[in-house]
């Protein structure tokens, strides 16, 4: 049986050259809101939906670690095969991402200008996308893939002889590229059996709307959920300006980046509570509401500085949400290839590499029925010294770019 690979980078370092990140204080830097077409809508929604259903299977694997990845890359690269892929693949592949209600044109489009409206939300955020595709030179791709590709994922095409070498060479090298020379060898080996690589970057890089002194960043203490406290770095800043909702189980504390159209948004369980219990409230509509329901106050913030590394194959976490057909010899990717060959090909491995890192200047990166308590201690300061949920999202579209779990930040 011939293989596909998917692989997908989330990787925001503080490194990283971005020149949206340098532009002149004075510059306009309004967004760019524009209403969102009833397509990306619905791709919004589906992603958002996929997003907390791939948190919860991961918690579920990581239990009691840290966590952190994508959804959004995890998607792209999904969303790239789903355009080779072909009958009942096509479909089982459609219905675990929430996107069987669209033809492959509209959710093709829908990604597209998604994509677009993204990168241009704030001139002092980097966010930036690569795709890529790599493929055995002994096969020909059908052009209606490729043009796909090239037309609605900005995606480099490639053919090499993936019996030599060099092959893995050419690929770790544009990897390293892609990541600031942080990953240099993603690809161990090219197999006998390996027919198409599909890569797909997300790199973010964002600095807080009102940055933290480090001069003030002390040890503090952290308390884990087993009762153990360590000592972490703690940043903190005076009256800033959080969105903040808070009930008897966890706080919600919303923290703005750079225009404010990006944030991080930390769910802190109340003492007594834990991560999993936000883990099984968190979905799309829980997170409306109580978004809905959050008031802006200026407060002292305290947030410990980290960094995560995590990497994960996927295989078995996306065939736990229902997509076994795509990796199993039943599966039919004609659409990649003009050769027979596709019709034998299935998903070998699903890669999922991340690194975050939060320090003073920034990232470079259930219905909620009770009734909320409120803040009404305007002067307690928010104290994030437990472990935590978080997740960086897009406010105008709602989109949640990425998403992870602190158990540990030493």
């Amino acid at each position: 049986m011939k293989t596909l690979m998917l692989y997908c980078l989330w990787l925001p370092f503080t490194i990283m050259a971005c020149k949206n990140n340098s532009m002149n204080p004075e510059e306009d830097n309004r967004p760019n809101l524009r209403t969102l077409s009833s397509q990306e809508k619905e791709i919004v929604s589906s992603s958002n939906a996929f997003a907390f259903d791939l948190f919860q299977a991961l918690e579920a694997q990581e239990e009691g670690k840290n966590l952190f990845f994508s959804p959004l890359s995890v998607g792209f690269a999904l969303h790239m095969a789903i355009n080779g892929a072909s009958g009942e693949t096509k479909e089982n592949m459609k219905e675990v991402l929430g996107q069987h209600t669209l033809s492959d044109l509209q959710a093709n489009q829908a990604v597209k200008d998604l994509t677009e409206l993204l990168l241009s939300m704030d001139k002092k955020t980097c966010l930036d996308i690569a795709n890529s595709v790599w493929y055995d030179d002994q096969l020909t791709l059908r052009d209606d893939f490729s043009e796909r590709l090239e037309a609605y994922f900005d995606g480099k095409i490639a053919g090499l002889d993936f019996k030599s070498p060099t092959a893995k060479e050419t690929i770790n090298q544009w990897v390293e590229e892609k990541t600031q020379e942080k990953i240099k060898q993603l690809v161990s080996e090219v197999k006998e059996s390996d027919r198409m690589f599909l890569i797909n970057a997300i790199y973010f890089k964002a600095q807080w709307a009102q940055q933290f002194d480090k001069e003030k960043t002390a040890h503090s203490e952290f308390t884990l959920e087993n009762g153990q406290v360590k000592e972490v770095p703690m940043m903190s800043a005076k009256s800033t300006k959080l969105s903040l909702y808070q009930d008897e189980r966890f706080q919600l504390v919303e923290i703005p980046y750079g225009n404010g159209q990006f944030s991080m948004t930390v769910l802190l369980p109340q003492k007594g509570h834990t991560t999993q219990e936000i883990m099984e409230l968190l979905n799309e509509e829980s997170l409306k509401n109580w978004l809905n329901q959050s008031t802006t106050v200026e407060k002292s913030l305290y947030l410990p500085r980290f960094k995560m590394a995590y990497k994960v194959k996927l295989n078995t976490v996306l065939e736990s949400m229902g997509m076994a057909l795509p990796f199993s010899e039943q599966a039919d990717f004609s659409g990649f290839f003009r050769e027979a060959t596709g019709q034998q090909l299935r998903i070998d491995r699903v890669i999922h590499q991340s690194f975050i890192e939060v320090d003073e200047e920034g990232t470079e990166a259930a219905a909620a029925t009770n009734t909320g308590v409120g803040v009404t201690s305007i002067n307690l300061p928010v104290m994030i010294n437990r472990p935590f949920v978080f997740l960086i999202r897009e406010k105008h579209s709602g989109s949640v770019l990425f998403a992870g779990k602190l158990m540990d930040p030493s």
